[in-house]
């Protein structure tokens, strides 16, 4: 029989699910959690006369619907069988996405036309998924926390691995969108030998953490103010092994890191303008500013404007380097990743 039980970890100040598999099945125990990349390759398994416990990045249990590992040889699913349970449960316009965040799939809520529950169990087999939730969209909440209701499975921790990082995360409890990830591994020119970074909304990594594992000699400061993403971005941090680059803050980040000046600057909140002035303390003439906006799509240049602006009225004049859409954000509005350069200071 298999136990998910957590256990704290002697040689670090963290606890840890460990699955407790016998000695019989260790072999496919081990081969099977490692394709589902659940192991914790941070912390070694511990070995008993009858048994070994296993260390887990997440505390699913049971594991796919088993409770050991005399696996039964899988039924295929039929091609139709699928489709029937896939237009019963969704509707399909042209342009039909899901989201997936490791182990669990997002639908838009204006596409769910039912919610059966032998449908959803096939929808999930097949897609090899654990959850199923429906997203109606981002509250208003200043921390911008998701709106999901579960449909299928059950809520808690999924792994999900991005430009070589591994995000722990729990999806009805913090932001994650897949929509940006063309902007969140590397979008400065250049390779980064060394340097300082700040990411004044760290959320639980997606920025920084790729950017600080591609480039090992840079120092990342990051700060996020929402102590459920922050539990999960110190996870991450230690899991990508990045303790010794990446410097956490659980707060405002307008009172984080007092006097530290970055060579880099990201924010990543549709809210940056208003914290322009914050990274402007943390920078010198040639800091280079990443900023997310919400823009008009037919005229981004007026918003463009107004950033500059803004930086004049502080002191600042900024060049603008990079301008990326990002994604359509609703009706007429995009999302940009703005690139700026502090050119100068001026009294």
């Amino acid at each position: 029989m298999v136990e998910c039980k957590a256990l704290a970890s002697k040689s670090k100040r963290i606890r840890s699910p460990y699955l407790k598999v016998s000695k019989a099945d260790a072999s496919r125990a081990l081969k099977r959690l490692n394709s589902e990349k659940r192991l914790n390759h941070e912390l070694e398994i511990i070995r008993r006369k009858e048994f070994i416990l296993v260390p887990l990045l997440d505390d699913h249990a049971p594991f796919s619907g088993y409770r050991n590992f005399h696996y039964k040889k899988n039924i295929p699913i039929g091609k139709n069988s699928f489709l029937k349970a896939f237009n019963e449960t969704f509707i399909s316009p042209k342009k039909f996405r899901w989201v997936r965040i490791g182990r669990s799939l997002i639908i838009k809520e204006s596409y769910i036309r039912s919610q059966r529950k032998r449908n959803l169990s096939l929808i999930a087999k097949v897609l090899n998924v654990d959850s199923i939730y429906v997203d109606h969209g981002i509250s208003d909440d200043p921390m911008r926390l998701p709106r999901l209701s579960l449909i299928f499975g059950r809520c808690g921790i999924t792994v999900h691995k991005e430009n070589g990082v591994l995000f722990t995360l729990d999806p009805s409890k913090t932001m994650f969108s897949p929509g940006n990830v063309n902007v969140r591994g590397d979008p400065f020119s250049g390779n980064l030998v060394h340097g300082i970074v700040l990411d004044m909304f760290a959320g639980i990594g997606y920025f920084s953490l790729p950017l600080a594992k591609k480039n090992p000699d840079l120092k990342v400061y990051v700060a996020e103010i929402n102590p459920v993403s922050f539990a999960y971005l110190e996870r991450n941090i230690e899991i990508n092994g990045l303790s010794n680059s990446v410097v956490p803050f659980n707060g405002d980040c307008r009172l984080a890191f007092p006097g530290i000046i970055a060579d880099i600057i990201i924010m990543g909140h549709f809210e940056s303008l208003n914290y322009l002035s914050t990274a402007l303390l943390h920078s010198r003439p040639g800091t280079v500013i990443n900023m997310h906006i919400i823009a008009d799509s037919r005229k981004p240049g007026s918003t463009l404007r107004v950033i500059q602006d803004r930086a004049r009225a502080l002191g600042a004049i900024l060049d603008l380097i990079g301008n990326v859409k990002v994604k359509s954000y609703g009706p007429g509005m995009d999302h940009f990743s703005t690139i700026w350069k502090v050119a100068r200071f001026v009294k």
